[in-house]
């Protein structure tokens, strides 16, 4: 059999155990929940997604109850190997680590939830379209730093898009000598290709010399040319009051003060269709 054969086997199998798990979960949810977690697989939703803490449409697993949330993981370990399952449970638990650094506080922008300002609970699950069969299906959970998104058509998976994990606190510590960090293989590879870098190759591939505030194309739901990192104003699902949007752009600003980001480096750092930074062919093969 040729490995083409056997990635499309493989992907058949992935197909038929999301689509199981789909329903496994939706056979246990009531009227009521089944309203939130099952949407059209045309309904508009289907293009958002988030990866801040707040609310957006689905069901979370605060509402569900044991036997519920355990069909939920199992439909999330669905769509996932064994190590990106440990990588998503591992990222949704430090919300615990979150709460406490934030000093075990209630509010949030927006939140209609009853449940904690972190709880690693509150990620939202929903299943669009009828899984199984040849129309497309799709399915999403959606929480913080945790956004996972699949589509399928024909049996096939055609879009694992938008996929999105992220960590915070991103390291810490343990019993012990060791520390939790879901990331650090990504992490760790990232800053050994920086070091791994001449000073010529470097002042290519470093755009600027402050990060920016968050991703670039942010939660946009296709890639725009010339795109810039969003306010956090505009990446939450929920519109805030004028009171909760100063104090949140008052927050920006005192960030990127810390960080010394200018304007001159956002503009290094707008996306743009003709390639930016370093290209593969100046690499070394141990840098590729």
């Amino acid at each position: 059999m040729s490995h083409s054969s056997d990635t499309e086997a493989a992907v058949r199998v992935a197909v038929e155990r999301m689509a199981q798990a789909a329903m496994d979960w939706l056979a246990v949810l009531t009227p009521a929940q089944r309203r939130k977690a099952a949407l059209p697989f045309d309904d508009e939703e289907r293009r958002r997604w988030y990866y801040t803490p707040t609310e957006r449409a689905g069901l979370p697993l605060v509402e569900m109850d044991p036997i519920q949330r355990q069909r939920a993981r199992r439909l999330l370990a669905s769509g996932l190997s064994r190590p990106g399952y440990a990588t998503a449970a591992a990222i949704m638990a430090l919300e615990y680590l979150l709460d406490q650094e934030e000093g075990w506080r209630t509010d949030y922008p927006g939140r209609t939830v009853p449940t904690a300002r972190r709880d690693p609970e509150l990620y939202f699950f929903a299943v669009f379209g009828e899984p199984g069969g040849r129309a497309p299906w799709g399915w999403r959970i959606g929480g913080h730093h945790v956004a996972l998104h699949y589509t399928i058509v024909d049996g096939q998976v055609v879009a694992p898009v938008p996929c999105f994990f992220g960590a915070h606190p991103a390291e810490a510590p343990l019993v012990g000598p060791g520390r939790l960090r879901p990331l650090a293989g990504e992490e760790d590879l990232a800053r050994e290709l920086v070091h791994a870098l001449s000073e010529e190759q470097r002042a290519t591939a470093v755009l600027a010399p402050a990060a920016p505030p968050d991703l670039v194309q942010a939660n946009r739901p296709q890639v725009e040319d010339g795109a810039l990192p969003r306010s956090l104003t505009e990446i939450f699902s929920v519109p805030l009051s004028a009171e909760q949007a100063a104090r949140t752009r008052m927050a920006e600003a005192r960030f990127a003060e810390r960080l010394g980001l200018r304007p001159e480096h956002l503009e290094a750092l707008r996306y743009t269709r003709t390639p930016k930074g370093l290209p593969a062919a100046r690499m070394s093969a141990a840098q590729r």
